[in-house]
This record gives C-alpha cells, structure tokens and sequence, in this order.
C-alpha cells in the first residue's frame, strides 16, 4: 500500500488545475478499484445459486433512453464541479449495480419495467418492484461506500483517530445492516402495503429521471418526520419513495410510502395535496436534490444548469448531516433541531424549477 504522500492533496485546497487533474484523477481511481474489489458478489443475493451477477439498472433502461443523448446521460455529481468522477455516462452504465443474476434480475421486475404498465395505473405490485430495486441499490451503494472508507484508512492509518472518519464509519456500518434487514423483509416477509401519495402523467417529457427513497427529516412546518439520529433498535425510519420516469413525450410522477408511516407524513401530506401540480414538482425536484444522489440529467442538460448556483448550493446535503456524529453515541437535542432547520421544505422556491414546461421543452 501506498500513502498520501504520494499525492499532496494539501495543495489542491484551492481548486484543482489542468496541469494536476490528471494525477489526483489516477490517484482517486486507484482507490475506487481497491474498493471495489473487496465487495465483489460472486452469487446472486437474491437466489444464492446462480454464480455471476449482471448490471442491473435502477431507473429501468426505456426510461433511460428516453432522455439520452447520442447514448449518454448527465450524471448527479455534474452540480459539484469536482472533476474527481464522471460526469457522463452510457445508458448501460447509468444507476446500475451488481448484485442480482439475470434471472433474479429478469423476473422480480417485470411489471414496473414495462413501459405499457404505466397506462394501467400504479398497483401494488409495481410500487413493490420499485421499493425493492431501491433498496438493492443503496445496499450496493452503502456497501461500496464502507469499502472505500476501509481502503481509505489502510493509505491513512491515522484516519481510525478521527472523529469525522468514525462517524462516517459508523453511519456506513449502520446503513449496511439497515439496508439488508429491509431487502430481506421485501423479498422473504409479509408484502407491505403502500400508500400512493401523488401519480401524475405530465403531459411533456421533464429531462431527468429519478427512482430512489429518502428519509425526509421534516416538512414544511418544522415537524420531525424521521429522527436520522434516533439509533434505538425499535426506532424505524419511514422512506418516502419517488420516481420521476420520461416518457418519449410525458413524463410519470410517482410519490408513495408504506401505508403504516402514513401517520408520520400526516402534516406533510396535507400540506403537498393542497398545492398545484407546479407547486408539487417543485417541492420533489428540491427533495431530490436535497436528500439524493441517484438521479441523472438528459445528455444535453449539462450547459443549460451546471452553473445555476442555487442548485449547486442545495444538492446533496444529507450525507454531511448523517456524518456529522457517531451513530453510537447520544446526540445533544440542538443537532437535530438545526438538522430540521436545514431540511425545511419551505425553501423549495430558492432553486429554480426545473420541471415546469417552460424549461422543458
């Protein structure tokens, strides 16, 4: 193993240059294959028989096509302007993971992968096949994720020593095990029941596509809707999943949650119900940015937003909330608040939207 010395980061703090992207590019690839390698599946997790996995697409690939442009996709991480990762990618490698056999893959999600189902309504079973195809994904995210925090500290023992690399630690550890307790409740328990919180089909295509859940925090009066630092084993956090899929010219909302959390997102749900259609895409496209990093942006999308700066300031800021202590400790009653402060979603109005008809076609 090498150490950070082969590359001094230190002088990057300052953005990167042309003349040393290449090297902490080579330098962060290297640590992204080391990763990767420790968590290869060699059996589908779902059948445990078949050897070998394929790519499984999270937002199914007709959705994908439809906003692609020459085969490609713009990526979520295109609003960091980091350069450390790819901003684009080919609808084959778009939001896939490697976890399941083609025939496991191939025969759990026939119904939400079929674009003709989406003119049927949305039943059970497909909000089912969602639920379940994103959970795998983030048990393959969170999965790679503690990896690379493990291949991070055999560069940099003394990482082990920092409060922010064991909380980080810790938060991975937990997910892990979370994420596989409810794959295994999906796949091998009692089906749950869903409640359809909004359906729509806008009558032009959005330019990106979404399918993922989170945990929202709180809604639009400062109500905690899912304490994130609540670790009591009996204490169960509530997803609230979305999709947003393009069509070749709609586009399919689906918001929905397991029928017993529907308490728990009362306020919340009153509240979203009594706006306009404009008003609720607006809302999601800010959860999505907020709480996700899963979603992907028509191939021609990158000049028209990459240096909208609302955007750029809300994306993404959940991790650095569930990182910020360890999991095994308590938390002083101030965090959450300022947790709830931050996550607001009255604030949707600061970013532009991006779903209504006039940005969209």
């Amino acid at each position: 193993m090498g150490n950070f010395e082969e590359i001094n980061l230190a002088k990057y703090t300052n953005g990167l240059t042309k003349d040393n992207q290449m090297e902490v590019n080579r330098f962060f690839s290297k640590i992204r294959k080391e990763a990767k390698s420790k968590i290869k599946v060699d059996k589908c997790i779902v059948c445990n028989e078949m050897p070998g996995t394929c790519n499984s697409h999270t937002v199914p690939q007709f959705v994908l096509r439809n906003i692609s442009n020459n085969g490609r996709l713009n990526y979520w991480n295109m609003l960091q302007n980091t350069n450390l990762a790819k901003e684009k990618k080919g609808v084959n490698e778009a939001e896939t993971f490697k976890l399941l056999c083609r025939k496991c893959d191939g025969s759990l999600f026939q119904e939400y992968e079929s674009e003709k189902a989406y003119d049927e309504g949305i039943s059970q079973k497909i909000m089912l096949e969602i639920a379940l195809k994103s959970h795998l994904n983030e048990y393959a995210k969170k999965t790679y994720h503690l990896a690379l925090c493990e291949t991070m500290k055999e560069y940099n023992p003394w990482l082990e020593t920092m409060d922010r690399y064991k909380a980080e630690y810790g938060a991975e550890l937990l997910s892990v095990s979370d994420c596989r307790r409810d794959i295994n409740i999906l796949l091998h328990g009692r089906p749950p029941k869903y409640e359809l919180i909004y359906q729509k089909k806008i009558s032009y295509k959005i330019p990106f596509a979404v399918q993922d859940y989170v945990y929202l925090v709180t809604g639009f009066s400062k109500e905690v809707i899912n304490d994130i630092y609540n670790y009591r084993s009996d204490y169960r956090m509530i997803p609230l999943y979305i999709c947003i899929f393009p069509m070749k010219s709609t586009t399919d909302v689906i918001v929905f949650l397991p029928h017993n959390g529907v308490s728990r997102y009362k306020k919340f749900i009153k509240k979203f119900n009594r706006m306009s259609d404009g008003e609720k895409l607006h809302v999601l496209l800010y959860i999505v940015l907020k709480y996700t990093d899963g979603f992907l942006l028509a191939g021609d999308m990158d000049k028209r937003i990459k240096n909208i700066k609302q955007l750029n300031d809300v994306f993404k800021t959940s991790q650095m909330y569930e990182a910020t202590v360890d999991k095994k400790t308590d938390v002083d009653k101030k965090i959450l608040e300022d947790a709830v402060e931050e996550f607001l979603l009255c604030r949707y109005k600061t970013i532009p939207n991006l779903m209504i008809k006039e940005f969209c076609c």
